[in-house]
């Protein structure tokens, strides 16, 4: 599942274990197996992998391939 990976991607970039990143988010040991298995996470936990991890639930999801919002495709039309 492109969840898992990409999970795993953003750890090892981060110099942490998945071991490490369950404890500190606070998810179960098994969640990353269960993740490859194919097991879809809740809403709330994609978005707390996703605040921790920096990217956007969008990325994580396989949605997108841009880890992170463009600052221009987000400016407010009361900037003009």
């Amino acid at each position: 599942m492109i969840i898992s990976k990409r999970v795993k991607l953003l750890i090892r970039e981060r110099n942490k274990s998945v071991n490490a990143f369950l404890i500190d988010i606070g998810f179960n040991h098994n969640f990353m197996n269960d993740l490859e298995k194919g097991q879809n996470p809740t809403a709330d936990k994609i978005i707390k992998m996703a605040n921790y991890l920096g990217v956007t639930t969008d990325y994580l999801l396989g949605l997108s391939d841009s880890p992170t919002l463009c600052r221009f495709c987000c400016r407010s039309n009361k900037e003009e």
